[in-house]
């Protein structure tokens, strides 16, 4: 939300935002969220995850 109403920033929002979207559909998730059948992680792994569908959105992109 910072991004998208303080900053202007909406495309970045959304790239964020959707990463997490795709995290979450696949059932990744920290311990205070996590419902039966999720993979937990720890805040840091899922920061990691969270970087890496990011990285992997930019490169499709990339090469459309």
């Amino acid at each position: 939300m910072m991004l998208r109403e303080s900053f202007g920033l909406a495309r970045e929002a959304e790239w964020i935002e959707s990463a997490v979207d795709r995290l979450f559909s696949r059932g990744i998730r920290t311990a205070d969220i996590a419902g039966p059948g999720a993979t937990t992680v720890g805040c840091s792994e899922f920061g990691e995850r969270l970087h890496a569908e990011m990285l992997g959105a930019l490169d499709h992109r990339q090469s459309v």
